[in-house]
């Protein structure tokens, strides 16, 4: 009788140990209930709420709830420390939620206690090491972003607290904010050409309305020293092609003939703006007014001779732009160059979508054993990715019947 009791007692603390190790090495652990339900435990056990605001369509939420949440380091972390919880941001009360703590990307990880007072927060994918990390700042009121935002809104402004505050509200995603604490920390140098100021500007200066714009196109030089040459052309290229779309007053719904207007408009407004790339903005411009306008062939023209003068090592426009060509122009030989614009983002990058895209527009110009090929590719790579390959299924199948 000894013996079966001990072999019994033995088999509990083997079943205990088991179920106590699994517990320690699961990932983390997210409650369910009404928001309510969710604070009322957070405040009853004296932690935050480690709240993922997320959205079904959203990349790289799936990337942390798949490769990130599971993992043991992530469980031990978060399930000691906070409640955690998961809330879609395009339900329920997801959206009201949303609006309450201005969610406007995704993801966003808002820390919040037990009253449903927003203490930190956090946007974007990440490694574990780096998840945790940045949430462990939500534990310490020295590093809590609302509380930092709270001491300088009461009138601290020591020049390098502004500067690192307003690094963690760029990382927030937290832009009106970023833009103020820059405003405020640049107001107080007396150096604006110092690296350190040279480098702030260039990342904190987001639109040719800036006015850290002007600055950084009369200095170009020492703004290409210090970024390269090839960033800080594509970064004031990005902002002035942005603010375009204000100033010319675009809208979806544009006519042919305003749609010429429009290009005259941004034109001039490039010339004045950033005359060293005008031209290429303009063409740049004319084609996103041509694809607005359903003008197809002025489109493939403009296309044609953009990409000549200016080609593409970005393998996701070039799979877009061939994309368009399948879908709107008809001309062979504009097929064609499609076709090749198509191969080039194969290869900077063989994925499922420009395999896809290379195979419908063999398809299309009639070239059976080349779409097949790709398709095949295409089929390959979505299904070890995870994607859903049933309209390059059925465009085999096309194929197949040709």
């Amino acid at each position: 009788m000894k013996k079966v009791i001990v072999t019994f007692l033995f088999a509990v603390m083997i079943l205990t140990g088991t179920a106590q190790t699994a517990e320690n090495a699961g990932g983390m652990k997210f409650e369910t209930g009404t928001w309510a339900d969710i604070l009322a435990k957070a405040k009853m056990e004296n932690k935050y709420v480690f709240l993922d605001a997320y959205t079904t369509w959203c990349g790289p939420c799936k990337w942390m709830d798949k490769n990130v949440f599971p993992t043991a380091e992530a469980g031990a972390f978060f399930n000691k420390n906070f409640v955690n919880a998961k809330i879609d941001m395009e339900k329920g009360e997801g959206i009201e939620i949303a609006k309450q703590y201005k969610v406007n990307v995704y993801p966003t990880y808002l820390f919040v206690d037990g009253n449903g007072e927003l203490v930190h927060r956090l946007v974007g994918s990440m490694e574990t090491p780096a998840f945790i990390k940045s949430s462990s700042n939500a534990l310490d009121p020295e590093k809590q972003y609302v509380t930092l935002l709270k001491r300088f809104d009461n009138g601290e402004t020591n020049p390098e607290f502004v500067y690192n505050l307003a690094y963690i509200a760029k990382g927030a995603y937290d832009r009106s904010k970023a833009q103020e604490l820059a405003a405020t920390y640049l107001k107080g140098q007396t150096n604006l050409l110092e690296e350190k100021n040279v480098k702030f500007i260039s990342e904190f200066t987001t639109s040719a309305s800036d006015p850290n714009f002007e600055f950084m196109r009369k200095n170009a030089a020492v703004f290409e020293g210090s970024m390269g040459k090839e960033r800080y052309q594509q970064q004031m290229y990005g902002m002035v092609y942005q603010s375009s779309f204000e100033v010319v007053g675009f809208k979806r719904d544009l006519t042919k003939e305003q749609g010429a207007q429009c290009i005259k408009t941004a034109s001039e407004y490039f010339s004045k703006t950033l005359p060293e790339q005008a031209p290429k903005l303009t063409n740049s411009f004319a084609m996103n007014v041509f694809r607005t306008t359903k003008d197809w062939d002025s489109y493939a023209k403009q296309a044609i001779g953009y990409y000549e003068k200016n080609p593409s090592s970005d393998w996701s426009e070039l799979n877009s732009v061939a994309w368009n060509f399948f879908e709107n122009v008809t001309n062979t030989e504009h097929l064609q160059k499609a076709v090749t614009w198509g191969l080039e983002s194969i290869k900077l990058y063989e994925g499922y979508a420009n395999m896809d895209t290379v195979a419908n527009l063999y398809f299309k110009l009639g070239d059976k054993a080349k779409a097949k090929e790709y398709a095949n590719r295409a089929i390959a790579l979505g299904k070890t990715s995870g994607e859903d390959t049933s309209s390059t299924e059925k465009l085999l199948v096309d194929i197949v019947q040709l």
